[in-house]
């Protein structure tokens, strides 16, 4: 069995924001490939939401034809390089590679993203010119650019309007650059806008009805909006929001500007992998402590196994059974935060612990800065786009004929390979609807 390439050492790595498996060899590679089983009706591949053919490209590894496979992974999901760094494959396509013939599963992901950055200069497949209908896009996040991909390549006139002043949404403002750097996100965005769907950034959709006038569809992935505590003290100097302060940290190392300033010690309250995230950036920042306080228990963290065990050995210290209740400050600026203490009521219907408060019993806990990292906000679609409705979410479809919703706009944030499936379909039921 060939061993995996390895992190760099915790020691290195927590000093700064570079990438945290710089590179992966040749050898380790075809090895690895060869050790697949190359299932025929593979179980693998069900697991991929994007569709990419696994079985294929390994082959093809196997081989040592990179270009061939890198060649079938773009066909299915343009986000190779992205995918192969930030998909959670071992519960998706990693986590169905269970055959007894081997003694744990292929390591698709890094088997991806290894033919992925060979291919520094993507180039942009032979594709048909632009003749079809103009289709409008509301979002540059991953959703929304799978789906303009898609519809470029049967040959529609693809136009996204983006209100942020780059494309790539949560790829380029919600996740570290040492988990994904912006240079992998620029290369595979480029391939997009050089196949010639014009990008409107800096432009906000806002009546649906006249934008119908000139295109004839619509697909909203504009995202999802992070929730507030809204609890006493929120306002307070310290007090951050998790994915403002992720997309201030990569602006600053996009722009060469000072790193955002961060007091230790550190609270992070939340238990998804936004919380993980925003906890490993606070010890590159702050140095520590840093802590994640999360209401239920550990076994009910909504973060994937693997990034909870990253923080942990990042240095970050969990306590769990904590609801935060009060953020106390002096002269404007945060030094406390109050929580309750919870406790164990039986089961949920999701199968979590469901807590409550134990009486009178709460815990305050010194603190310079606080970052709420809480989910993302499930709002009405009416309150952004007056009298938008969505009747059915697996179908992507709403009330107003001729528009589409998907991403974390309907699903109120899952995984980039989620978001990236439901643009794929989303271009299948415009094409279907335009037709």
């Amino acid at each position: 069995m060939s061993k995996k390439p390895a992190l760099r050492p915790k020691d290195e790595r927590v000093r700064d924001f570079n990438e945290l498996l710089p590179r992966i060899s040749a050898q380790w590679a075809i090895a690895e490939a060869r050790r697949c089983l190359l299932c025929e009706d593979a179980p693998c591949e069900k697991g991929c939401p994007a569709g990419v053919p696994i079985v294929k490209f390994i082959r093809q590894i196997r081989n040592e034809n990179f270009k061939s496979a890198i060649k079938f992974i773009r066909e299915a999901n343009i986000f190779a390089g992205v995918c192969g760094r930030v998909c959670p494959q071992s519960i998706l396509c990693e986590g169905k590679c269970t055959s007894t013939g081997l003694s744990e599963p292929i390591a698709i992901g890094l088997l991806q993203r290894f033919v992925a950055d060979i291919d520094k200069n993507p180039q942009i497949p032979e594709l048909p010119p632009i003749t079809k209908s103009k289709i409008a896009i509301a979002g540059a996040g991953p959703s929304g650019l799978a789906c303009a991909w898609e519809l470029r390549k049967m040959g529609y006139d693809v136009h996204i309007f983006e209100s942020k002043s780059m494309p790539g949404g949560l790829l380029r403002y919600g996740i570290p650059q040492y988990r994904l750097p912006e240079f992998i996100v620029n290369a595979e965005i480029s391939i997009i806008e050089r196949a010639g769907v014009t990008f409107h950034l800096g432009c906000e959709i806002k009546n649906l009805t006249e934008l119908l006038i000139e295109y004839k569809a619509i697909y909203i992935a504009i995202g999802a909006k992070e929730k507030k505590l809204n609890l006493p003290g929120e306002n307070l100097k310290g007090v951050y929001s998790a994915l403002q302060l992720l997309a201030d940290v990569n602006d600053a190392l996009r722009n060469a500007k000072p790193l955002p300033q961060i007091h230790p010690p550190v609270v992070v309250i939340g238990g998804g992998n936004t919380a993980m995230d925003a906890a490993s950036c606070s010890i590159r920042l702050a140095g520590g402590p840093v802590s994640i306080f999360y209401r239920r228990t550990e076994e009910d963290l909504p973060a994937w196994k693997e990034e909870v065990a990253f923080a942990r050995e990042e240095g970050v210290e969990f306590r769990f059974l904590r609801n935060p209740i009060e953020f106390v400050g002096e002269n404007g600026v945060l030094h406390k935060v109050k929580f309750q203490i919870m406790e164990c009521a039986g089961k949920d219907k999701d199968g979590r612990n469901r807590v409550v408060p134990v009486s009178e019993e709460y815990e305050i806990v010194e603190a310079r800065t606080a970052i709420l990292a809480v989910g993302q906000l499930d709002e009405n679609p009416s309150s952004i786009f007056p009298g938008l409705e969505i009747t059915n979410k697996d179908e992507l479809a709403t009330n107003i004929r001729g528009v589409f919703a998907g991403g974390d706009f309907v699903s109120g944030g899952k995984t980039v390979v989620q978001a990236i499936a439901d643009g794929k379909k989303a271009a299948k039921k415009i094409a279907e609807f335009v037709q």
